[in-house]
C-alpha cells in the first residue's frame, strides 16, 4: 500500500466535508430569508384582510341604515325585508372576522372591540327601528335612529382601524422590501463564497497533488540512490519479505547465483536450492516475524569445490 493510498480516504472525507459546507451554508442562509421574506408578504396580506373586512363591515353597517331609513320615509329599498336580514349577519361575521384577524395586535384589538361594541348598539337599535316600524310606531323609530347616529357612530372608529392599518401597512411594504434587498444581496454574497469555497477546495486539492507528486518524486530518486549504492557493494546481497520471496539483489548477487531472479522468486528456489536450509529458512522466518537480528549463524555454500561462507 503506497502512501497516496493511505492519505486517499482522510483526502476524501475532506472533500466530502468541503463539498458540503459550499453546498449547505449559503443554502441554510438563502432558506433562512427567504423564510422571513415569505413572512413579510404574508403580513402584509393579512393587513390587507383587515383592511378589507373593515370596508366590507361599513358597507353592511351603511346598508342595513339604508334600509331601516328607506322604511322610516315609506319608500322601502327593494327587497329590503329579505335583505336586512342578510346585511344584518354580514356585519356580525364581518366584525367576529376582524377580532380574529388583529389578535396579534393589541392595538388593533382594541380598536376592534371598541368597533364592535358601536356595531352591536347600532344594530340593535335598527333591530328596534324595524320592530317599532311593523307596529306603524314611527316615532319610536326616529327615536332610536337618532340614537344611533349619535351614541354610536362608526365612521371615526372605522376610520381610525384603517389608518392605523394603513401605517402598519407602509411599514410592512418597507420591511418587506428589505427583506425582498437582503435575499438579493445575500445570493450575490452566498455564489461569491460557493465560488471562494470552491477555489479554495480546487486550490488546496492541487496544493495536495504537487506535494503527492514531489514525495513519490523524492522517494524515487531515494530508491535509485540506494539501489545505486546496493549495486555499488561487491558482496552478494539480497532484500526478502516475511514469505522470504526476493524483491531485490545486487549485481553480485547475481553474479554469484547465476543471473538475477525473478522478483518473488522463494529464497529456497534460488540455485536451484543454495539456500534450501530448513535452520536458516526457520531462523530468517522468525527474523522477520518479530523484527529482531540473527546473530551466531554461519551458513556455508559450495559452487564449483569453492565453499563460502554467505552468513
Amino acid at each position: 500500500m503506497t502512501a497516496f493510498d493511505l492519505n486517499l480516504k482522510p483526502r476524501f472525507i475532506l472533500l466530502i466535508v468541503l463539498i458540503t459546507v459550499i453546498v449547505s451554508t449559503p443554502y441554510f442562509f438563502l432558506q433562512r430569508a427567504a423564510d422571513q421574506s415569505a413572512a413579510a408578504s404574508r403580513i402584509v396580506e393579512h393587513t390587507f384582510e383587515v383592511k378589507q373586512a373593515a370596508s366590507a363591515l361599513m358597507y353592511a353597517m351603511r346598508d342595513l341604515e339604508t334600509i331601516v331609513v328607506g322604511k322610516l320615509a315609506r319608500e322601502p329599498v327593494p327587497d329590503g325585508a329579505t335583505l336586512y336580514p342578510t346585511r344584518r349577519a354580514d356585519a356580525i361575521q364581518l366584525i367576529n372576522q376582524l377580532r380574529e384577524l388583529t389578535e396579534d395586535n393589541r392595538a388593533q384589538t382594541k380598536r376592534v372591540a371598541g368597533l364592535k361594541t358601536l356595531v352591536d348598539g347600532s344594530i340593535e337599535h335598527f333591530d328596534q327601528m324595524v320592530t317599532a316600524l311593523g307596529r306603524d310606531n314611527t316615532p319610536a323609530a326616529r327615536q332610536n335612529l337618532q340614537t344611533a347616529r349619535q351614541l354610536y357612530s362608526l365612521r371615526q372608529a372605522s376610520e381610525a382601524l384603517i389608518d392605523a392599518e394603513e401605517l402598519l401597512l407602509e411599514r410592512r411594504m418597507v420591511e418587506t422590501t428589505d427583506r425582498q434587498a437582503f435575499v438579493r444581496k445575500l445570493r450575490i454574497v452566498a455564489l461569491l463564497t460557493q465560488l471562494t469555497l470552491l477555489v479554495t477546495a480546487a486550490f488546496l486539492f492541487e496544493r495536495s497533488g504537487r506535494r503527492r507528486e514531489l514525495a513519490e518524486s523524492e522517494a524515487s530518486r531515494a530508491v535509485a540512490r540506494a539501489d545505486a549504492v546496493l549495486q555499488s557493494v561487491r558482496e552478494p546481497i539480497a532484500l526478502i519479505d516475511r514469505d522470504l520471496r526476493l524483491l531485490l539483489t545486487n549485481a553480485g548477487f547475481d553474479q554469484v547465483y547465476g543471473g538475477k531472479p525473478t522478483e518473488g522468486t522463494l529464497l529456497n528456489e534460488v540455485r536451484d536450492g543454495a539456500w534450501n536450509d530448513a535452520e536458516l529458512l526457520q531462523r530468517l522466518g522468525d527474523v522477520l516475524a518479530r523484527d529482531r537480528e540473527l546473530w551466531d549463524y554461519e551458513l556455508v555454500q559450495s559452487r564449483g569445490g569453492d565453499e563460502r561462507i554467505v552468513f
